[in-house]
């Protein structure tokens, strides 16, 4: 007997996904127990436990940020150490106030290099 694979019109592409995480240290093993990919849609269940964000450092990640304090008043931005003197120098050519948007936003910015996940 031939095997087929059916899909069904009523299933949500999102099930087709595979997500294509990071290569922090940690991240993986705290995958759907504390690290989520979208603060909008996770965010409401986890609105009351702290917010960090993991992205690569830049003029963008700053400008990012002002658009989620909308969800929480502080954000700790993980930079998975690209937050050097190289990327500020860059920042500041493309966006030469960033220090200042960081703290009118009340984010801080950290080198993290490793990630710890926990189901609160």
């Amino acid at each position: 007997m031939r095997r087929a694979s059916i899909i069904s019109a009523k299933s949500h592409p999102g099930y087709w996904n595979k997500d294509l995480l990071p290569t922090t240290s940690g991240l993986a093993a705290g995958w759907g127990k504390g690290s989520y990919w979208c603060p909008w849609c996770d965010g409401w269940e986890h609105r009351d436990k702290p917010f960090a964000n993991l992205r690569p450092f830049s003029a963008t990640f700053v400008q990012n940020s002002n658009t989620q304090t909308s969800l929480k008043p502080d954000i700790l931005m993980l930079t998975n150490r690209t937050y050097n003197g190289t990327t500020k120098a860059q920042a500041s050519k493309d966006l030469p106030d960033w220090a200042e948007r960081l703290a009118l936003y009340n984010v801080t910015a950290s080198k993290t290099a490793s990630f710890q996940a926990s189901r609160a």
